[in-house]
């Protein structure tokens, strides 16, 4: 579903690598011919690529036998709003950077900007001044804004997997971009202190699925939670190439089979294998 781009096409090799037949589909699952490609191909299992929401507003639509492994629209939707994602939080009492309800609150520029949606870095600003966050403040509409401290250091996700008992989660840190944007360089690394409060959050709600939870770095190595992206991450492919086969491990447990996370492998220091950069480092 929706599998375009680097994130469907690392899907889809890690699949296929494994004898699985994978049928990329850039239909949304609101559309009946969505539906009746389906039931001609006989799938048995449909992933989500970027909105598991539609898929799971339409999961009692689906033809018998086929499977769709997410949770509710409802509890996607808690973490995608990155609101609510950070008043989850905040009730966890995970750290959070400062957060400003007016410019009369702001000392020092520049400050975060961020939009209650967006994918990719999408609807992310860093006014430098104060008449630039009350521009973005006046269009923020009704979905609503989180203006919050901006703190100097380093991005790093957690592609986390939960499925009823099973639980494993992966970090890579950002190399680049240094704000905003999809990651284009990333390095997989050790983190257990992230991966711990990135279970916390999932385990708090009893959320199923696949789930990236990001994380601002301070040079002080202080961690902030920044918000959670229920969905396959666009660190990927850094993950898989690392041990961790999160599309894989998400259809075996789909298709009934149990999972040991002790048998996962996943070893650090592995780069992105899609950025140029990596072809450098290597030679």
């Amino acid at each position: 579903m929706e599998a375009e781009g680097k994130v469907g096409d690392a899907v889809h090799r890690s699949l296929k690598r494994k004898g699985i037949r994978v049928l990329l589909s850039p239909v949304k699952a609101d559309d009946s011919g969505f539906l009746s490609l389906l039931e001609e191909s006989g799938a048995g299992v449909v992933l989500p690529v970027f909105h598991p929401e539609t898929l799971a507003s339409r999961l009692d639509s689906l033809p018998p036998g086929v499977v769709a492994p997410i949770d509710s629209r409802e509890k996607i939707e808690l973490l995608d709003n990155k609101i609510s994602a950070i008043a989850l939080a905040s009730e966890l009492g995970l750290p959070l950077m400062e957060l400003y309800s007016s410019p009369e609150q702001i000392e020092h520029y520049p400050v975060v900007f961020k939009r209650s949606k967006g994918l990719g870095g999408s609807g992310v600003y860093f006014p430098k001044d104060r008449t630039a966050l009350e521009h973005l403040m006046a269009t923020s509409g009704r979905s609503g804004a989180l203006v919050m401290e901006y703190v100097d250091g380093w991005d790093c996700s957690v592609d986390a997997l939960r499925w009823d008992n099973f639980f494993y989660g992966a970090v890579y840190r950002t190399i680049l971009p240094r704000r905003k944007g999809s990651s284009t360089l990333r390095k997989s690394i050790v983190a257990p202190e992230l991966v711990a409060m990135t279970r916390r959050i999932l385990d708090y709600i009893d959320f199923h699925g696949v789930c990236g939870v990001d994380f601002r770095i301070g040079r002080d190595g202080r961690a902030y939670f920044l918000e959670c992206n229920p969905r396959f991450s666009g660190g990927l492919a850094t993950q898989i190439q690392s041990g961790f086969d999160q599309p894989f491990l998400w259809w075996k447990l789909a298709t009934g089979q149990s999972l040991d996370s002790e048998s996962i492998r996943f070893r650090a220091g592995k780069y992105n294998v899609d950025s140029p950069l990596l072809s450098r480092r290597s030679r």
